[in-house]
This record gives C-alpha cells, structure tokens and sequence, in this order.
C-alpha cells in the first residue's frame, strides 16, 4: 500500500513474517547483513547456491512430502512439480504461524509468506488445520468454477501442523547430535 504524505515522500507498506530463515553475509568492518538486503537486485545467485545446497534441498523435501500429504487428505491435488515464483526473495525460509481461521486473513499470511521468501512455510496448531484446508479446498472451486488460479498461488507455501514441523526438525537435529526441541506449555 502506499500513499503520498504532504512532503510528497511515499511510505510503503511493508509485510512481517513470523519467523524468517535468512541466509547472511559479512560486510565491510564485521557487519552481518542479510543477503535479503544485500544487493538484492544484483545477488540473487547467492540464494540460488545456499538453495541448492544438500542440506536445504533435503529439508524442503521432507517438509514439501508432508504437506502434499496434508493437502491430498483433504482431496486438494498439490502441484506436480515445486514452482519457486519469488525469484528475489528476502528470505530462504518464512514461516508463518497461524493461529487464526478467517480465510481472508489465511490468504493473507500465504501471500506475505510466499512473497518474502524463496521457501514459505505456513504452520498451523492441530486444532486450527481444517480452517485452512476449508480456505484451500474454496480456493480450488475459485479455479475450477470462474477459471481465477488463486490456488495456483496459494499451493506454493509448504502447509504443515506445528508437530509436523517440530518433528521433522528434531530428526535433522538428532542426526547431528544436537539438541532438539522441546514444548513446555504448548497451546
């Protein structure tokens, strides 16, 4: 959103993701700068080559495998092959974790999600799953009935339960001999 102020300067709306997993680069005098920032429309190769790396490849496999499990539950055909359509994106992985139903809102936080990040992942606790498989089962019917690919959007966040999510890192944890997380007080 943006609008002109009476000093003619434009502000500019700018999304929030709840957790984002960006990769960093050491500047001039030991600054970290995020590579999200860093000569963003010049780099782009940088998270090409941190994307391509095994390790991230696997991960966004398990967690892609889980979700198109997730959506094929529920009778929603995920995409044959993963489209990557941010090709500047500020993030490697944006997390976004909902807590809410509302589809408006859902759409809302996919799009923010898919727009900031090369990989966006959307989590949901277990109790608030249906509403967005409620959100994308209306959006496949938008498709299918009026021809308008909201869905082919939408289908490009990775969808998964917290515990799936928490799981799935644990294992790569594990693997390494680190700690894993734990949930106290989890609601």
């Amino acid at each position: 959103m943006t609008y002109r102020t009476e000093d003619n300067a434009i502000s500019i709306y700018s999304p929030r993701i709840d957790i984002a997993i960006t990769p960093t680069v050491i500047k001039n005098r030991s600054r970290i700068i995020s590579l999200g920032v860093f000569r963003l429309a010049n780099d782009i190769e940088l998270f090409q080559l941190i994307h391509s790396l095994d390790f991230i490849r696997e991960l966004e496999t398990g967690l892609r495998e889980i979700s198109n499990m997730n959506v094929r539950d529920h009778n929603i055909e995920p995409p044959e092959t993963v489209e990557y359509i941010n090709m500047r994106p500020m993030h490697l992985f944006g997390i976004e974790i909902e807590n809410q139903q509302n589809p408006k809102h859902l759409m809302g936080d996919f799009l923010n999600a898919i727009s900031l990040s090369k990989i966006p992942i959307i989590l949901f606790p277990e109790h608030k799953f249906m509403g967005c498989m409620k959100m994308l089962l209306f959006s496949t019917t938008i498709k299918n009935l009026k021809e308008v690919p909201i869905y082919d959007v939408l289908n490009k966040a990775i969808i998964l339960t917290v515990d799936q999510f928490r799981t799935m890192i644990n294992r790569i944890l594990s693997a390494e001999g680190l700690e894993t997380i734990q949930v106290t007080n989890y609601r």
